[in-house]
């Protein structure tokens, strides 16, 4: 179970993601209920973290910055940060924010431990959210993941990166709100809007990390219930010599510690 499985227990959000003066600026990317939701749950965990006065003392490096025009022209950033983590659960911890216009808007968590002895593997696991839908920022995660996951597997050997399901976690709690809502006010409309609005996020989710989607992962079925993945284990493997993926953006270098930056992901208001 990775470090921050137990965060949903621990997260207290201390920040709105889009503050009032930004709202016309930001109004085309607006959230659904369902994503502000759930994507400040799952980043409030690494906001305590990360704040300067923050119970984890270690530094949180920028390396580069990559710059990618979306479709509607806006310009999406994506941060990869170096954390470093001294007597830390993984050898290498990286972190992916993304931002446009200055604002968070998704992230990407990477975790990879030391190679296995026996079989010489590491083992990655890694945790994406994304707050708009629909533009394309997710799968930019993802090809700077596996572009960062290349680049190591070509120094340290295989490395097998395992994802975790809490898509199909915050889906299904949704559900149960949705039907208990249902029962009370029996407005079939609504209840129909609610649940089509849930099959469009799997969807979006299956299409980068379902069996046979563009992420390219594979799905076993394995015996114990691994934590977010009801009995089936998601993962790529990653094998050193590979060419490493080529990205259609601008690549800058950056030495911006996310700590100390003058940033609203991490300072409260």
């Amino acid at each position: 179970m990775p470090f921050w499985a137990n965060r949903f227990d621990s997260c207290i959000l201390r920040q709105r993601i889009f503050p009032a003066q930004k709202e016309d600026n930001l109004e085309k990317y607006r959230p659904t209920e369902f994503d502000k939701k759930t994507h400040a749950r799952n980043l409030g965990w690494f906001r305590e973290l990360l704040r300067e006065d923050g119970v984890w003392e270690y530094e949180v490096i920028g390396r580069e910055k990559y710059i990618f025009k979306l479709r509607g022209g806006e310009t999406l950033e994506i941060i990869h940060f170096d954390m470093e983590i001294e007597n830390g659960e993984y050898k290498w911890n990286d972190f992916l924010l993304a931002e446009i216009e200055g604002e968070e808007v998704g992230y990407l968590y990477l975790g990879v431990h030391l190679p296995n002895r026996k079989d010489k593997t590491s083992k990655a696991v890694s945790d994406i959210d994304v707050l708009v839908k629909g533009l394309g920022i997710g799968g930019r995660l993802e090809a700077v993941k596996q572009l960062l996951l290349q680049r190591r597997a070509n120094n340290i050997g295989v490395i097998k990166n395992v994802i975790f399901d809490e898509n199909q976690i915050w889906i299904d709690k949704e559900m149960t709100q949705i039907n208990r809502k249902f029962r009370k006010s029996s407005n079939l409309m609504e209840y129909k809007n609610n649940i089509t609005e849930l099959l469009i996020k799997r969807q979006n989710w299956l299409v980068i990390y379902g069996n046979g989607g563009k992420g390219n992962y594979e799905h076993h079925e394995i015996k114990s219930v691994f934590w977010g993945s009801e009995g089936k284990e998601i993962y790529k493997i990653y094998q050193p010599g590979e060419a490493i993926p080529r990205l259609n953006c601008e690549v800058k270098q950056t030495r911006v510690d996310l700590r100390k930056r003058a940033s609203k992901f991490v300072n409260e208001e």
